[in-house]
């Protein structure tokens, strides 16, 4: 078949009535999205451009195929297109936030925009990985700089690695006012410089009576400075806060002096009159703020506090108002006479208040106040109040407040009684002395009392060495007492984690790394000869450790008191006594010294030491170096040789294969060499019999 060649020319694409350099930026941000979106974009640009071009097609006799025509570029309002050159100029900058904004904006107009549903992924991608360096500067420097949640530092202040995003800069530093503002972190490094913090100031008002006195303000904290001169009234803005002295002089009058504090941010004031009468107020209580007006319809001026003299005044008639923290204040109407000082004294009406309690003890306040009404506020006591309604509250450790309202009358007591919900506990035991436990920690021992708990449900826990403990439970009702009577079983078999001493005297002390208990002493005549009806030592004495015994003598003491100590019922389940394996003694030795321990090294001795002669180490064992060499159960074999290797002892690898059993912890014939060294083992035959050579038992899991 023969195939023919023919060329078809496709219609020209579908003009776009936006400007050509609209649509350019139209285009470079589709190519933008079709690299970030994948295949598909490309294909669909590639599709856009061939659509500017002649297809040839190669036809036969009976079909004619033809691309299909690519799909026309979007229509795209002008305020799009226009955010798209945004978006597309930003994050060619690098600022990816701006970026990032334009295209949410363009989103929130058509949010199935294909651009900037490709771009924002990218770039919020790029965002989460971004990092900057923050470097912020305050004049003056000093200042504690706070970042978002980043942290605080003082200024300079550098922040590394900090996300890119929008963040609340708080800035502050004593006498200056805080700064606020927001910054955006869009580069990977941020140089705020310049930030310039305003000093903290107040504003003082000045007055008097008449108007046009000249004044003159002087800083006194420090050297005395002045500060500022006029004539009243007057506002003085932007004072820097501290201690000044206001003078005041009027021509035929002595100047008037007052000391005042400026306090950032707030107003204060000094006032004067120069009058021709006087007023000398007294109060009870005293500092009441007097306020003076001449008529009614004005505001009153604040003349000062209590005791006050107030010379000069305008003759006439003028109200007066005494003020005392948050009580009714007192106001009068007062005649100011022409060359008289009238005395005025003025008296809240009180009463008082008798705060008891059941118990006593409770610490009570005002319900609006959190502080207490004094120092020493714990009832039984008493205070004055003036007339009124007042509400208290009472705390007593561990239970619930109690709420009391009072009438206050003048001149009358009135009592304000809080009767807490509360009951009590008693425990007795059988044999008496036993720990009482409750929530897990030990509140005392039997016959317990507790007199004031907390009603509600509780639980106690009765423990007694050699006894089987017993828990028991109730509930505490207020006025009522909880008793109970704890009758206790005699248990002789030992607790786990728990020390206690066996039938034969021997203290066994329990340690929680070896999951056992450890001889406190090394087994002495004594005990060695109630179980073996023998006793083989050299030096004679029932608290000296048992000398001459073998290892398999020794061994057979153990077998003796673990079958003498389980069918008296005093051997806890799955336990049997034993002599200790090297690893075990190694453990247990600790950090003895040889301060505490019973050898030849300063002078020579002639034999061991009663046990416990000297201090124990840190798990309450005594003589684990020293005083009698201790059999252990281990053969000498290279495990053996390589520990003493790794502690950087002697070792004698003859003895490897020889049949010789383990021995630790010198003894009191040694006074130099390996044989006083904590890590340093001997070894001998297991039958044999020497006058230094002791042992000491552990109880340990079968």
């Amino acid at each position: 078949m023969t195939q023919e060649t023919s060329t078809i020319q496709l219609p020209p694409p579908r003009k776009n009535d936006s400007k050509p350099r609209a649509r350019r930026g139209v285009w470079m941000l589709w190519v933008f999205a079709a690299l970030v979106s994948g295949l598909a974009g490309g294909i669909f640009a590639g599709k856009y451009l061939a659509a500017k071009q002649t297809v040839v097609v190669r036809t036969t006799p009976t079909r004619v195929e033809v691309p299909a025509p690519a799909p026309a570029v979007p229509m795209t309002s002008p305020e799009i297109e226009e955010k798209l050159a945004r978006a597309a100029a930003a994050v060619t900058e690098g600022d990816w936030l701006a970026g990032q904004s334009l295209y949410q904006e363009i989103l929130s107009q058509e949010p199935e925009h294909s651009v900037a549903l490709a771009a924002l992924p990218l770039i919020e991608r790029h965002l989460a990985s971004a990092r900057s360096l923050v470097k912020i500067e305050t004049t003056p420097p000093g200042a504690m700089v706070k970042l978002g949640t980043l942290g605080e530092k003082v200024s300079p202040a550098v922040f590394e690695d900090v996300p890119f995003g929008v963040y609340p800069l708080e800035v502050s530093h004593e006498g200056f006012q805080a700064h606020q503002q927001k910054i955006t972190v869009s580069q990977p490094s941020v140089d705020l410089a310049g930030i310039e913090l305003s000093r903290s100031a107040g504003v003082l008002k000045l007055s008097s009576v008449p108007e046009g006195v000249e004044f003159k303000l002087l800083r006194t904290d420090g050297l005395e400075e002045l500060v500022h001169m006029g004539k009243t009234p007057a506002t003085l803005e932007q004072l820097d806060e501290g201690d000044y002295q206001v003078l005041m002089a009027l021509n035929g009058w002595p100047e008037y002096r007052e000391k005042v504090k400026v306090e950032t941010n707030r107003n204060a004031s000094v006032s004067h009159i120069f009058g021709r009468g006087g007023l000398k107020i007294t109060s009870d209580p005293s500092e009441a703020e007097v306020w003076l007006t001449t008529d009614a319809s004005l505001p009153a001026k604040k003349l000062g506090i209590t005791p006050l003299s107030a010379s000069e005044l305008p003759v006439g008639r003028h109200r007066l108002e005494l003020r005392y923290r948050d009580w009714q204040p007192i106001q009068r109407t007062v005649e100011v006479r022409e060359g008289e000082a009238i005395d005025l004294d003025f008296a809240w009406k009180r009463g008082a208040v008798a705060f008891v309690s059941d118990p006593p003890g409770a610490t009570v306040r005002l319900s609006d106040n959190p502080s207490a009404i004094a120092p020493n506020s714990v009832s039984p006591f008493t205070a004055e109040f003036p007339e009124g309604t007042y509400t208290f509250v009472a705390q007593y450790p561990e239970l619930e407040p109690v709420m009391v309202s009072v009438d206050v009358k003048g001149d009358e007591t009135t009592e304000a009684a809080f009767n807490f919900d509360y009951g009590s506990v008693s425990i007795d035991s059988q044999p008496p002395g036993a720990t009482v436990v409750s929530n897990g920690t030990p509140i005392g021992r039997t016959p317990y009392k507790a007199r004031i708990v907390k009603p509600g449900p509780k639980s106690f826990e009765v423990t007694l060495a050699q006894h089987r403990s017993t828990t028991f439970s109730g509930e505490v009702k207020p006025g009522q007492s909880l008793n109970f009577d704890a009758r206790l079983v005699f248990d002789p078999t030992p607790k786990t984690q728990s020390d206690f001493p066996n039938s034969q005297g021997i203290q066994m002390v329990w340690i929680d790394a070896l999951h056992g208990w450890v001889g406190a002493h090394e087994v002495t005549q004594k005990a060695f000869s109630a179980v073996m009806n023998k006793n083989p030592s050299d030096f004679v004495g029932d608290t000296l450790p048992v000398q001459g015994v073998s290892w398999y003598e020794a061994s057979r003491f153990c077998e003796q008191l673990t079958s003498s100590e389980r069918s008296s019922g005093r051997l806890p389940r799955g336990y049997r006594y034993s002599l200790p394996s090297d690893q075990m003694w190694s453990f247990f030795a600790g950090s003895t010294g040889l301060d505490n321990a019973v050898t030849s090294q300063q002078s020579r001795r002639e034999g061991p030491a009663p046990v416990g002669s000297l201090k124990p180490n840190e798990f309450g064992l005594y003589d684990v170096r020293g005083n009698v060499w201790e059999w252990c159960d281990d053969w000498y074999s290279l495990d053996i040789v390589n520990r003493s290797r790794e502690a950087q002892v002697s070792t004698n690898s003859n003895w490897v294969g020889t049949e010789r059993k383990v021995l630790r912890g010198g003894s009191w014939n040694r006074s130099s060499g390996d044989g006083l060294e904590s890590a340093y083992r001997y070894a001998i035959r297991p039958s044999t019999a020497n006058y230094e050579v002791g042992f000491r038992v552990v109880l340990m899991p079968e």
